[in-house]
């Protein structure tokens, strides 16, 4: 019941949805927010992130999530280098800050996985068909008011409408409530930097 209220919450719901492209082809699922959200209203969750050890410009990394009323555990150990892609380029990190920054952001993806590995399956179905609804539903703000509020978002990234439109292969005044929530993940990947505009949009 918790979680379908929040799940309820448009504000939890634009931050719900990641999309990023691979291979040509395109990569989605619940945010970081998201599974943090579901494991604080699930309750009796530990999870984290922790460093195990940091030498030779890399860091040992482990993230895990525990159910202590189940004693389910997931955990995944992984080595994390301190490096930061740069266009096409490879930068090597030096300071304090940028390692705990990378580190941060990279156990902040394993750290979704784990939580969403000790919740029920169908539990996590059901909040993420919420979140749809939420963002594409019925609500005070229609859809198309909510599309101009998006591209307007874009525009900070220097996506424009233009190219918005190119790539739906229509005006966005047309523009479906699934369409919307698929947008509304990548402007997410785009905003937190697991992705770049040029794998979404062509240039005008």
């Amino acid at each position: 019941r918790r979680a379908m209220e929040a799940c309820q919450r448009p504000k939890l719901a634009e931050k719900a949805f990641y999309q990023f492209s691979r291979g040509g082809s395109s990569v989605s699922g619940p945010t970081i927010r998201f599974a943090e959200e579901l494991a604080r209203c699930w309750g009796n969750i530990d999870y984290g992130i922790k460093e195990l050890s940091q030498d030779d410009g890399k860091s040992e990394m482990q993230a895990y999530a525990w159910d202590m009323e189940t004693n389910t555990i997931s955990t995944q150990n992984f080595t994390n280098p301190h490096m930061r892609e740069v266009g096409k380029n490879s930068v090597k990190l030096t300071s304090q800050r940028d390692i705990y920054e990378n580190n941060a952001n990279m156990g902040a993806r394993r750290l979704r996985s784990r939580i969403l590995a000790v919740l029920p399956s169908d539990f996590v179905e059901e909040a993420i068909e919420m979140c749809k609804r939420t963002l594409a539903g019925k609500s005070d703000v229609p859809l198309i008011d909510k599309v101009k509020k998006m591209v307007t978002g874009f525009a900070k990234y220097g996506v424009t409408r233009e190219m918005i439109e190119k790539r739906l292969g229509h005006t966005i005044e047309a523009v479906s409530p699934d369409e919307f929530v698929e947008y509304v993940g990548i402007f997410n990947s785009l905003k937190d930097g697991m992705s770049k505009v040029a794998e979404w949009f062509d240039a005008p």
